[in-house]
């Protein structure tokens, strides 16, 4: 049941009693149940691809490297920031085409 309770999404737990005497072993039992589930508690966890973080970190890495060529090729970082203000594009991949 803890399996069931966790993950991205939320659970309803319905429990049917009886205010009859003839039911009342088995309403125990329904209550007694519904607060076990009731206390079940769990640790959500992010549904990470490995595929995805690697991208990301290549997205990072490559990022990095052309911003190192642009200051290899221009020779300071002053010369990139004016590259962007006379192109008035903030785009880093314009830079690295020049």
């Amino acid at each position: 049941l803890q399996d069931a309770l966790g993950g991205n999404s939320q659970t309803l737990f319905l429990a049917c009693v009886s205010p009859s005497d003839t039911n009342a072993s088995e309403t125990a039992s329904t209550l007694k149940y519904a607060n076990r589930a009731r206390n079940i508690k769990n640790a959500p966890t992010k549904n990470v691809d490995g595929s995805v973080a690697e991208l990301h970190h290549l997205y990072s890495l490559t990022n990095i490297l052309e911003r190192e060529l642009v200051k290899v090729k221009f020779g300071t970082t002053k010369a990139i920031k004016d590259n962007k203000s006379a192109t008035g594009s903030d785009d880093n991949t314009a830079e690295v085409m020049e």
